[in-house]
């Protein structure tokens, strides 16, 4: 993984998450999400910033274990969505919390805590391109479920059918969000 510091966010590199095992480094296939992408971007397209920054608010929120790790990340987001921050309280923000999300996926992501997964999932939520947001956020709660699935089953093609149901949940998710908020499918 590396982390793009100009355009604030990680790059995905590659097809596989490579996780460590017992019997040593397993390459699992990372699920094909270009249905989700291609949503994403139409929403973007069409103006739907505010409803894509509130999909990557719900996916981080789907990893609020411990609220301490992110969630003044997704209530800031949340505020943006509603309109109470400015753009640029949002990059400053963002610009601020840039170190630390360096080092979650540097360090952390990189030794397989699971926290950092956490961390990234809300830092993705104030990332001032809402697509950006949207496709990060999805992209580290899978990491995280996909990590949590290996640690419970120690089996990577269970591993890769809970990535595939995640990127279904995550489309079905946006679009219901889309079809509530102006009655139309997107």
């Amino acid at each position: 993984m590396v982390y793009d510091l100009d355009h604030h966010h990680a790059l995905r590199l590659g097809v596989f998450i490579n996780v460590k095992t017992e019997n040593g480094i397993v390459g699992i296939p990372y699920p094909d999400d270009s249905e989700l992408q291609k949503l994403i971007h139409t929403l973007a397209e069409n103006g739907e910033g505010d409803l894509l920054r509130l999909f990557s608010c719900w996916c981080a929120r789907q990893l609020q274990t411990d609220p301490s790790w992110s969630a003044e990340f997704i209530e800031f987001a949340e505020k943006v969505a509603r309109g109470e921050v400015s753009n640029s309280e949002l990059k400053q923000k963002c610009e601020a919390s840039r170190n630390t999300a360096c080092t979650a996926v540097s360090v952390g992501w990189q030794h397989y805590a699971m926290n950092a997964a956490v961390h990234m999932a809300g830092y993705s939520t104030i990332n001032p391109d809402p697509a950006i947001a949207a496709e990060h956020a999805a992209h580290w709660q899978r990491n995280y479920q996909m990590m949590a699935a290996l640690r419970k089953w120690k089996d990577p093609q269970k591993v890769s059918q809970v990535g595939n149901e995640l990127v279904k949940e995550h489309f079905n998710q946006l679009s219901a969000m889309a079809f509530l908020k102006d009655g139309s499918r997107p």
